[in-house]
Protein backbone atom coordinates (compact mmCIF):
# COMPACT_ATOMS: atom_id res chain seq x y z
CA UNK A 1 0.00 0.00 0.00
CA UNK A 2 1.16 3.53 -0.70
CA UNK A 3 0.03 7.14 -0.61
CA UNK A 4 -1.43 8.51 -3.84
CA UNK A 5 0.99 11.47 -3.68
CA UNK A 6 4.12 12.06 -1.62
CA UNK A 7 2.81 15.42 -0.38
CA UNK A 8 -0.46 13.94 0.85
CA UNK A 9 -0.60 13.91 4.66
CA UNK A 10 -2.59 11.71 7.00
CA UNK A 11 -5.98 12.99 8.10
CA UNK A 12 -9.03 12.22 10.18
CA UNK A 13 -12.47 11.70 8.71
CA UNK A 14 -14.81 14.63 9.27
CA UNK A 15 -16.98 12.44 11.52
CA UNK A 16 -14.08 12.39 14.01
CA UNK A 17 -13.45 16.16 14.03
CA UNK A 18 -15.68 16.78 17.01
CA UNK A 19 -14.36 20.22 17.96
CA UNK A 20 -13.99 21.97 14.58
CA UNK A 21 -16.44 24.25 12.78
CA UNK A 22 -16.73 24.73 8.99
CA UNK A 23 -14.44 27.36 7.39
CA UNK A 24 -15.77 30.42 5.54
CA UNK A 25 -15.13 30.90 1.81
CA UNK A 26 -13.86 34.38 0.80
CA UNK A 27 -11.81 33.81 -2.37
CA UNK A 28 -14.50 33.47 -5.08
CA UNK A 29 -15.97 36.92 -5.68
CA UNK A 30 -18.46 36.13 -8.45
CA UNK A 31 -19.21 33.66 -11.24
CA UNK A 32 -21.35 33.34 -14.35
CA UNK A 33 -22.21 30.95 -17.16
CA UNK A 34 -20.80 31.57 -20.67
CA UNK A 35 -22.29 29.90 -23.76
CA UNK A 36 -19.95 28.75 -26.55
CA UNK A 37 -20.88 27.59 -30.03
CA UNK A 38 -18.97 24.88 -31.94
CA UNK A 39 -16.11 25.74 -34.29
CA UNK A 40 -17.03 22.98 -36.76
CA UNK A 41 -20.13 22.31 -38.78
CA UNK A 42 -22.66 19.76 -37.61
CA UNK A 43 -22.65 16.80 -39.96
CA UNK A 44 -23.50 13.13 -39.59
CA UNK A 45 -20.03 11.75 -38.89
CA UNK A 46 -17.81 14.70 -37.99
CA UNK A 47 -16.83 15.33 -34.35
CA UNK A 48 -18.18 18.36 -32.51
CA UNK A 49 -15.44 20.71 -31.30
CA UNK A 50 -15.61 23.66 -28.92
CA UNK A 51 -12.91 26.23 -28.13
CA UNK A 52 -13.03 28.06 -24.82
CA UNK A 53 -10.57 30.98 -24.92
CA UNK A 54 -8.56 31.60 -21.78
CA UNK A 55 -7.73 34.87 -20.09
CA UNK A 56 -5.65 35.91 -17.12
CA UNK A 57 -8.50 36.92 -14.83
CA UNK A 58 -11.21 34.27 -14.78
CA UNK A 59 -10.85 30.62 -13.82
CA UNK A 60 -12.82 27.92 -15.65
CA UNK A 61 -14.91 25.65 -13.41
CA UNK A 62 -14.83 22.40 -15.38
CA UNK A 63 -16.78 20.54 -12.70
CA UNK A 64 -19.84 22.65 -13.52
CA UNK A 65 -19.51 22.64 -17.31
CA UNK A 66 -22.62 21.53 -19.19
CA UNK A 67 -23.37 20.45 -22.74
CA UNK A 68 -26.67 21.37 -24.36
CA UNK A 69 -27.78 19.64 -27.56
CA UNK A 70 -30.90 19.92 -29.67
CA UNK A 71 -31.29 16.61 -31.45
CA UNK A 72 -33.84 15.39 -33.96
CA UNK A 73 -34.68 11.88 -35.10
CA UNK A 74 -35.37 12.18 -38.83
CA UNK A 75 -35.76 9.85 -41.75
CA UNK A 76 -32.54 8.96 -43.51
CA UNK A 77 -33.48 11.26 -46.40
CA UNK A 78 -33.36 14.31 -44.07
CA UNK A 79 -30.51 16.81 -44.31
CA UNK A 80 -28.19 18.30 -41.69
CA UNK A 81 -27.01 21.91 -41.90
CA UNK A 82 -26.09 23.46 -38.56
CA UNK A 83 -22.93 24.69 -36.96
CA UNK A 84 -21.29 23.74 -33.75
CA UNK A 85 -17.69 24.64 -31.04
CA UNK A 86 -14.12 20.09 -26.41
CA UNK A 87 -14.27 17.32 -29.03
CA UNK A 88 -17.24 14.95 -29.07
CA UNK A 89 -17.55 11.95 -31.38
CA UNK A 90 -21.07 10.67 -32.00
CA UNK A 91 -21.75 6.97 -31.63
CA UNK A 92 -23.10 5.05 -34.58
CA UNK A 93 -26.86 5.21 -34.97
CA UNK A 94 -26.94 1.40 -34.69
CA UNK A 95 -25.82 1.81 -31.08
CA UNK A 96 -27.59 5.00 -30.06
CA UNK A 97 -30.95 4.57 -31.82
CA UNK A 98 -33.60 1.87 -31.49
CA UNK A 99 -35.34 1.58 -34.87
CA UNK A 100 -36.54 -1.91 -35.91
CA UNK A 101 -37.50 -0.66 -39.38
CA UNK A 102 -34.13 1.06 -39.96
CA UNK A 103 -35.63 4.20 -41.50
CA UNK A 104 -34.46 6.86 -39.03
CA UNK A 105 -31.20 8.52 -38.06
CA UNK A 106 -30.03 10.94 -35.36
CA UNK A 107 -29.52 14.53 -36.46
CA UNK A 108 -27.80 17.09 -34.22
CA UNK A 109 -29.41 20.46 -34.93
CA UNK A 110 -27.70 22.63 -32.34
CA UNK A 111 -24.96 22.37 -29.73
CA UNK A 112 -23.85 24.68 -26.93
CA UNK A 113 -21.09 24.31 -24.36
CA UNK A 114 -22.08 26.15 -21.19
CA UNK A 115 -18.96 27.02 -19.19
CA UNK A 116 -18.93 28.52 -15.72
CA UNK A 117 -16.25 31.19 -15.33
CA UNK A 118 -15.24 32.33 -11.86
CA UNK A 119 -13.72 35.64 -10.79
CA UNK A 120 -11.10 35.06 -8.11
CA UNK A 121 -9.73 37.46 -5.53
CA UNK A 122 -6.61 39.24 -6.97
CA UNK A 123 -4.49 38.20 -3.99
CA UNK A 124 -5.28 34.54 -4.69
CA UNK A 125 -4.43 34.93 -8.39
CA UNK A 126 -1.04 36.43 -7.53
CA UNK A 127 -0.40 33.70 -4.97
CA UNK A 128 -1.27 31.01 -7.54
CA UNK A 129 1.08 32.53 -10.13
CA UNK A 130 3.99 32.69 -7.66
CA UNK A 131 3.43 29.18 -6.34
CA UNK A 132 3.11 27.78 -9.87
CA UNK A 133 6.70 28.87 -10.55
CA UNK A 134 7.86 26.58 -7.73
CA UNK A 135 5.56 23.58 -7.98
CA UNK A 136 2.71 22.11 -10.01
CA UNK A 137 -1.01 22.70 -9.75
CA UNK A 138 -2.66 19.48 -8.61
CA UNK A 139 -6.09 18.22 -9.62
CA UNK A 140 -7.45 15.05 -8.00
CA UNK A 141 -9.59 13.10 -10.43
CA UNK A 142 -11.61 9.93 -10.71
CA UNK A 143 -10.31 7.87 -13.63
CA UNK A 144 -12.75 5.48 -15.25
CA UNK A 145 -11.91 2.26 -17.07
CA UNK A 146 -14.52 0.17 -18.89
CA UNK A 147 -13.89 -3.42 -19.94
CA UNK A 148 -16.12 -5.80 -21.90
CA UNK A 149 -15.62 -9.56 -21.53
CA UNK A 150 -17.42 -11.87 -23.95
CA UNK A 151 -19.24 -14.89 -22.49
CA UNK A 152 -20.33 -17.45 -25.06
CA UNK A 153 -23.74 -19.08 -25.27
CA UNK A 154 -24.29 -22.49 -23.67
CA UNK A 155 -22.26 -21.90 -20.51
CA UNK A 156 -23.64 -22.16 -16.96
CA UNK A 157 -20.93 -20.06 -15.35
CA UNK A 158 -17.64 -18.29 -15.85
CA UNK A 159 -14.58 -17.48 -13.78
CA UNK A 160 -12.87 -14.43 -15.24
CA UNK A 161 -9.32 -14.04 -13.94
CA UNK A 162 -7.46 -10.74 -13.87
CA UNK A 163 -10.32 -8.50 -14.93
CA UNK A 164 -8.28 -5.88 -13.05
CA UNK A 165 -4.51 -6.26 -12.75
CA UNK A 166 -2.38 -3.53 -11.17
CA UNK A 167 -3.81 -0.57 -9.27
CA UNK A 168 -7.02 -1.65 -7.57
CA UNK A 169 -10.11 0.49 -8.21
CA UNK A 170 -12.07 2.20 -5.47
CA UNK A 171 -15.37 1.05 -6.94
CA UNK A 172 -16.54 -1.55 -9.46
CA UNK A 173 -19.89 -1.81 -11.22
CA UNK A 174 -20.79 -4.93 -13.19
CA UNK A 175 -23.59 -5.50 -15.69
CA UNK A 176 -24.48 -7.99 -18.40
CA UNK A 177 -25.87 -7.15 -21.84
CA UNK A 178 -26.44 -9.06 -25.06
CA UNK A 179 -23.43 -9.07 -27.37
CA UNK A 180 -25.49 -7.94 -30.37
CA UNK A 181 -26.82 -4.95 -28.45
CA UNK A 182 -23.34 -4.03 -27.21
CA UNK A 183 -21.94 -4.04 -30.75
CA UNK A 184 -24.86 -2.02 -32.12
CA UNK A 185 -28.23 -3.32 -33.26
CA UNK A 186 -31.17 -1.00 -33.85
CA UNK A 187 -33.54 -3.70 -32.65
CA UNK A 188 -31.82 -4.03 -29.26
CA UNK A 189 -31.11 -1.71 -26.33
CA UNK A 190 -27.38 -1.60 -25.37
CA UNK A 191 -28.35 -0.36 -21.89
CA UNK A 192 -30.77 -3.20 -21.20
CA UNK A 193 -28.84 -4.91 -18.40
CA UNK A 194 -30.63 -8.24 -18.03
CA UNK A 195 -30.16 -10.65 -15.12
CA UNK A 196 -29.75 -13.74 -17.36
CA UNK A 197 -30.88 -15.80 -14.34
CA UNK A 198 -27.69 -15.16 -12.39
CA UNK A 199 -27.72 -17.18 -9.16
CA UNK A 200 -24.16 -16.59 -7.92
CA UNK A 201 -21.78 -13.64 -8.17
CA UNK A 202 -18.76 -12.49 -6.20
CA UNK A 203 -15.37 -10.87 -6.60
CA UNK A 204 -11.99 -12.04 -5.37
CA UNK A 205 -9.32 -9.44 -4.66
CA UNK A 206 -5.98 -11.17 -4.15
CA UNK A 207 -7.95 -14.23 -3.07
CA UNK A 208 -10.19 -12.38 -0.61
CA UNK A 209 -13.87 -12.84 -1.40
CA UNK A 210 -16.09 -9.75 -1.76
CA UNK A 211 -18.72 -9.71 -0.41
CA UNK A 212 -17.92 -12.15 2.37
CA UNK A 213 -21.12 -13.99 1.50
CA UNK A 214 -21.57 -14.34 -2.28
CA UNK A 215 -24.61 -12.79 -3.89
CA UNK A 216 -27.07 -15.59 -4.63
CA UNK A 217 -30.14 -13.99 -6.20
CA UNK A 218 -33.07 -16.00 -7.51
CA UNK A 219 -34.71 -14.40 -10.54
CA UNK A 220 -36.71 -17.50 -11.52
CA UNK A 221 -39.29 -18.65 -8.95
CA UNK A 222 -38.84 -16.96 -5.59
CA UNK A 223 -37.70 -13.55 -6.91
CA UNK A 224 -35.33 -13.10 -3.98
CA UNK A 225 -32.71 -10.64 -5.13
CA UNK A 226 -32.75 -7.96 -2.43
CA UNK A 227 -29.03 -8.43 -1.63
CA UNK A 228 -28.12 -7.77 -5.25
CA UNK A 229 -30.44 -4.75 -5.39
CA UNK A 230 -28.93 -3.46 -2.15
CA UNK A 231 -25.49 -3.17 -3.78
CA UNK A 232 -26.85 -0.19 -5.77
CA UNK A 233 -26.94 1.62 -2.41
CA UNK A 234 -24.00 0.17 -0.47
CA UNK A 235 -21.73 0.34 -3.52
CA UNK A 236 -22.62 3.83 -4.73
CA UNK A 237 -22.22 5.94 -1.61
CA UNK A 238 -25.92 6.54 -0.86
CA UNK A 239 -26.22 3.80 1.75
CA UNK A 240 -27.89 5.12 4.94
CA UNK A 241 -28.48 8.51 3.29
CA UNK A 242 -31.80 10.23 2.70
CA UNK A 243 -31.34 9.70 -1.01
CA UNK A 244 -32.19 7.17 -3.69
CA UNK A 245 -31.51 6.19 -7.29
CA UNK A 246 -35.07 6.38 -8.69
CA UNK A 247 -35.00 2.62 -9.21
CA UNK A 248 -37.51 0.47 -7.34
CA UNK A 249 -36.92 -3.11 -6.27
CA UNK A 250 -39.50 -4.39 -8.77
CA UNK A 251 -37.80 -2.53 -11.64
CA UNK A 252 -34.34 -3.88 -10.81
CA UNK A 253 -34.57 -7.24 -12.68
CA UNK A 254 -36.22 -5.66 -15.73
CA UNK A 255 -33.22 -4.18 -17.49
CA UNK A 256 -31.52 -2.49 -14.54
CA UNK A 257 -29.63 -5.46 -13.08
CA UNK A 258 -26.30 -3.93 -12.04
CA UNK A 259 -23.96 -4.93 -9.22
CA UNK A 260 -21.90 -2.26 -7.43
CA UNK A 261 -19.03 -2.80 -4.99
CA UNK A 262 -17.32 -0.11 -2.89
CA UNK A 263 -13.79 -1.43 -2.31
CA UNK A 264 -12.66 1.33 0.09
CA UNK A 265 -12.33 0.19 3.75
CA UNK A 266 -14.29 3.18 5.15
CA UNK A 267 -16.86 3.15 2.30
CA UNK A 268 -15.82 6.68 1.32
CA UNK A 269 -15.72 6.29 -2.45
CA UNK A 270 -17.82 9.43 -2.93
CA UNK A 271 -15.89 11.49 -0.37
CA UNK A 272 -14.01 14.54 -1.66
CA UNK A 273 -12.30 15.29 1.65
CA UNK A 274 -9.54 12.69 1.61
CA UNK A 275 -7.76 9.97 -0.37
CA UNK A 276 -7.19 6.36 0.53
CA UNK A 277 -4.09 4.21 0.36
CA UNK A 278 -3.37 2.93 -3.15
CA UNK A 279 -3.29 -0.85 -3.38
CA UNK A 280 -2.15 -3.11 -6.20
CA UNK A 281 -3.30 -6.62 -6.95
CA UNK A 282 -5.68 -8.59 -9.14
CA UNK A 283 -9.45 -8.93 -9.27
CA UNK A 284 -11.30 -12.08 -10.27
CA UNK A 285 -15.00 -12.41 -11.05
CA UNK A 286 -16.99 -15.58 -10.45
CA UNK A 287 -20.51 -15.70 -11.92
CA UNK A 288 -22.97 -18.56 -12.40
CA UNK A 289 -26.36 -18.87 -14.09
CA UNK A 290 -29.41 -20.95 -13.18
CA UNK A 291 -29.83 -21.80 -16.86
CA UNK A 292 -27.33 -21.98 -19.71
CA UNK A 293 -26.93 -18.77 -21.70
CA UNK A 294 -28.99 -18.88 -24.88
CA UNK A 295 -26.95 -16.17 -26.61
CA UNK A 296 -23.53 -14.56 -26.41
CA UNK A 297 -23.37 -12.05 -23.56
CA UNK A 298 -20.95 -9.25 -22.72
CA UNK A 299 -19.94 -8.68 -19.10
CA UNK A 300 -19.35 -4.93 -18.67
CA UNK A 301 -16.90 -3.95 -15.90
CA UNK A 302 -16.93 -0.25 -14.95
CA UNK A 303 -14.01 0.55 -12.62
CA UNK A 304 -13.20 3.86 -10.88
CA UNK A 305 -9.71 4.83 -9.66
CA UNK A 306 -8.24 7.64 -7.57
CA UNK A 307 -5.59 9.52 -9.51
CA UNK A 308 -4.08 12.97 -9.83
CA UNK A 309 -3.32 15.31 -12.72
CA UNK A 310 -0.63 17.99 -12.39
CA UNK A 311 0.07 21.06 -14.55
CA UNK A 312 3.29 23.08 -14.38
CA UNK A 313 3.98 26.73 -15.21
CA UNK A 314 4.57 25.94 -18.90
CA UNK A 315 1.15 24.21 -19.01
CA UNK A 316 2.59 20.73 -19.42
CA UNK A 317 0.30 18.01 -18.10
CA UNK A 318 1.64 15.25 -15.83
CA UNK A 319 -0.45 12.21 -14.92
CA UNK A 320 0.28 9.30 -12.58
CA UNK A 321 -1.26 6.64 -14.83
CA UNK A 322 -0.75 5.35 -18.36
CA UNK A 323 -3.19 6.05 -21.19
Amino acid sequence: MSFLHTQSCECLKSELLLFDIPPTQTTIEESNWIHYKPISSLTDNSPIEFVVPGNGEDYIDLAHTMLNLRVSIVRKTGSVSAEVRVRLVKSRDNFALMDPDDVYKIQIDEANLIVRKVKISPSIQISHAKTLMKTTAKYPLTRVEVKAITMHSGIHGETIDNIILGQLPKRIRIGFVENKAYNGDKKLNPFNFKHFNINFLCLYIDGIQIPSKPLQPDFTKRNTYIDAYHTLFSGTGIHFLNDGNDLSRSEYPNGYCLFAFDLIPDLSTNALTHWNLIKHGCVRLDVRFAEALTSTVNCIVYAEYENILEIDASRQVIIDFSV
